[in-house]
């Protein structure tokens, strides 16, 4: 096919044309589009330092259970005791307060913290005896081996051997003691026997005491025994154990410890507390310590330095004497 020319007059119409289409189709797919310019001013603002008012911290009482007598300052030693506590307590603790709560002694402590347990009304600490076991092995004490590792050099070898269960400490000794023969040398004088004599063995603590039993309305020896229910008894077996002790024969064994009454060992112990109650006042071995205060028994056991100091100050004992058990 032959080409077609276009005369110069039909190529501008078409071009115009062809132009104008385009002109149309470029407006048909577009729209105004307005645009704002923003500009943003950066600045550093330095903030002055607000004082936060530091809180005052909260009060709080430290509940300690055990006898008043041995943190109300009953005489110049316990005194001394209760005040150094507190003294420590308020420089670590500012805002707390130690309330000391009377709840017994001995067994009687030992009832009513276990009462406590039951009631949900719990003391913080105790000072009391050494009824620990028992309640560690139902999980109601804190372990305090974190607090005795600083001064566990410092304490005596053995003295935390009831307040330990399965090589975890619950206990620590507030005070501790050794039982020891005390003797009235009153008693002894009036029996015709030196005042300061110390018997040795068991047979010499039997001997003297029967010298002495020969005057009238005097005893030898003064052994604590608590009837039945008795909130005291802990003290009297005490007493017995350090007897138990020097024969090897304990009267419990296993952890945690459980009774052995029936040991083999201590048989010799028995035996020698049974012939020393002829040398004891009738009826008072359901009694505190009273005859020995008072004059009539010469020899008495006991872990309490503080019978000395009481038997002169308040019974007028003037030879009063300590010694370690025969």
């Amino acid at each position: 096919m032959a080409a077609k020319l276009l005369s110069r007059r039909s190529f501008l119409r078409y071009a115009a044309a062809g132009g104008g289409a385009l002109l149309a189709s470029l407006a048909g797919c577009t729209k105004e589009v307005e645009v704002t310019r923003e500009v943003v001013k950066k600045e550093t603002v330095v903030v002055a330092p607000t004082e936060v008012p530091i809180p005052t911290p909260a009060s709080f009482d430290l509940a300690i259970w055990g006898a008043n007598w041995w943190f109300a300052g009953t005489d110049e030693i316990h005194t001394k005791y209760a005040q150094a506590i507190e003294e420590k307590f308020k420089d670590k603790y500012p805002n707390g307060n130690l309330v000391y709560e009377e709840h017994g002694w001995a067994e009687q402590l030992f009832a009513n913290v276990g009462m406590s347990l039951i009631a949900g009304i719990i003391p913080d600490a105790v000072i009391g005896e050494a009824f620990i076991l028992p309640y560690a092995v139902l999980g109601a004490l804190y372990p305090l081996d974190e607090y005795f590792e600083d001064i566990k050099n410092d304490i005596v070898p053995h003295t935390t051997d009831a307040a330990t269960l399965g090589g975890v400490n619950y206990g620590l000794p507030f005070c501790t003691t050794c039982r020891m023969l005390f003797r009235n040398g009153d008693t002894l004088e009036k029996a015709g026997v030196d005042p300061d004599y110390v018997p040795k063995t068991w047979d010499e603590l039997m001997a003297v005491c029967e010298e002495i039993g020969k005057t009238e309305g005097l005893y030898g020896y003064h052994f604590m025994v608590e009837p039945p229910g008795s909130l005291s008894s802990y003290g009297m077996y005490l007493n017995f154990q350090a007897y138990l002790m020097q024969i090897d024969g304990p009267a419990a064994k296993g952890e945690p410890p459980q009774p052995w009454f029936d040991n083999p060992a201590s048989t010799p112990a028995y035996q020698f507390h049974k012939d020393m109650v002829k040398y004891c006042m009738p009826g008072a071995v359901f009694t505190q310590s009273a005859p020995f205060f008072t004059g009539e028994v010469a020899y008495a056991p006991n872990g309490d330095p503080g019978w000395v100091r009481h038997a002169m100050a308040n019974y007028g004992q003037k030879k009063p004497g300590i010694s370690a058990l025969p």
